[in-house]
């Protein structure tokens, strides 16, 4: 069993790597597809979107999401860091279209398309 803790600026998280991984890598693909707000969330009113990650392999894993969400004057930030797990099965995969995964994501209710920007956590 693999279990990889990471530290990053915001928050200590730490997950186990499925069986048949081989490495992990950030994601820097990802588009927005739909951005509901006044959705109804586990704990309260909240704005709901779903992104849609374009993994590196046909056989990879999307691995946690991390985000953290900081408002600017009247904007609001969405730092962002997607894991993508390597599996050894991609090795001997060939793709014909890249492999997407979808997530929906819970953000603060007062966020809409006007006030969300996001930004990819980089390597350091």
């Amino acid at each position: 069993m693999k279990l990889l803790i990471f530290l990053i600026p915001f928050s200590l998280f730490a997950f186990t790597l499925p069986k048949g991984s081989k490495e992990i890598s950030q994601l820097q693909d990802f588009q927005i597809l739909n951005l509901t707000p006044e959705a109804k969330c586990e704990k309260d009113i909240c704005t709901l979107v779903e992104l849609e990650f374009i993994l590196s392999g046909c056989m990879d894993e999307l691995g946690p999401v991390y985000l953290k969400v900081k408002q600017v004057e009247e904007r609001y930030i969405v730092f962002l860091n997607a894991l993508n797990i390597h599996m050894k099965q991609s090795e001997g995969v060939t793709c014909f279209v890249p492999k997407k995964v979808k997530k929906v994501l819970e953000l603060p209710k007062e966020i809409n398309e006007e006030n969300l920007f996001f930004s990819l956590l980089e390597e350091g």
